[in-house]
């Protein structure tokens, strides 16, 4: 089984799910929403065509960051469920070694959510647009079908492990009359959480490196976002706001997980300081040498 995957963000802290997480992108959406943030999941030809077994040796070097984070991998894109064959094979033999969770649009064949929903901790679903036509105007595709899924999806589904995620963009889905079909509708399917983020304007430069001509957007007003943030808030939902400034913390808390594992299997391996300041990836040469020393000593003992 093969899948055409364009990248792999590593080590992100509770952005995509709980603790320490790998995002796959997956390649292909049958979307076409005019703000799409991941414009080079959909064009060019910059992906790898990869298997199950060369995706599991991609993440698993940071196994050890999954498990003592009640972390693991979150399957994004673009669109997975367009490699829902390839996602099922992948987890039916890797699934039980880290938790997965699933960012998608839900436009797909329902039959192709319903066989991999074993498999799935969290299922973060982008909410685009509740009026129909507006959002085939946007999207370039009905929102019936995605609908459809959500409520079939809510009743086979335990609803804490649902997230709606709310992509607010100026004049487009942020009006009181958006606001308020998305609480209906959540309401009605029992829905609880959901998660808001604003038009990313890092997009441009994306779409100017793939040579495409793109719309702008202006940045959504802090004051806008505390608004809609409220209205959510009153009607009882759980609102999740994503925390940039644990980017800043991370790599402290990827040290201590590393120093941890040493400390409770014996392993031989100093733990450096680190005296970087600013924004972590967590893949510095010091960090990616001491997590190698740790995995190969690991490995011989047979313990991940």
């Amino acid at each position: 089984m093969k899948a055409r995957v364009n990248s792999i963000t590593r080590l992100r802290v509770n952005s995509d799910g709980t603790g320490v997480r790998d995002v796959v992108f997956f390649y292909g959406c049958p979307l076409n929403c005019v703000w799409c943030c991941n414009p080079e999941t959909r064009y060019g030809s910059n992906y790898e065509i990869i298997t199950e077994d060369e995706l599991f040796q991609l993440i698993s070097r940071d196994l050890i960051y999954f498990q003592n984070t009640n972390g693991g991998i979150t399957l994004s894109g673009g669109e997975p469920l367009l490699h829902s064959d390839f996602i099922l094979a992948f987890l039916k033999k890797y699934g039980t070694h880290f938790n997965t969770n699933l960012e998608t649009s839900l436009c797909a064949d329902y039959d192709m959510v319903q066989r991999i929903i074993p498999y799935i901790n969290e299922w973060y679903i982008d909410f685009k647009k509740y009026d129909e036509l507006l959002h085939r105007e946007l999207t370039g595709k009905s929102n019936e079908a995605i609908l459809n899924n959500i409520r079939k999806l809510s009743t086979g589904v335990c609803t804490d492990k649902i997230i709606i995620t709310y992509p607010v963009i100026t004049s487009l889905n942020d009006s009181p009359a958006d606001i308020d079909g998305i609480i209906q509708f959540m309401t009605s399917c029992s829905l609880h959480k959901i998660k808001i983020h604003s038009y990313r304007k890092y997009t441009e430069k994306k779409y100017q490196t793939l040579g495409l001509a793109h719309t702008s957007f202006p940045r959504l007003p802090d004051s806008t976002v505390a608004e809609v943030y409220k209205r959510f808030v009153k009607s009882g939902f759980t609102v999740i706001v994503h925390d940039t400034k644990i980017e800043k913390q991370k790599c402290e808390i990827l040290k201590n997980i590393r120093r941890t594992v040493c400390e409770e299997n014996s392993l031989p391996i100093l733990i450096s300081e680190c005296n970087y300041i600013g924004r972590c990836a967590g893949t510095c040469p010091q960090c990616e040498y001491e997590l190698e020393q740790i995995n190969s000593l690991m490995l011989k003992e047979n313990s991940i």
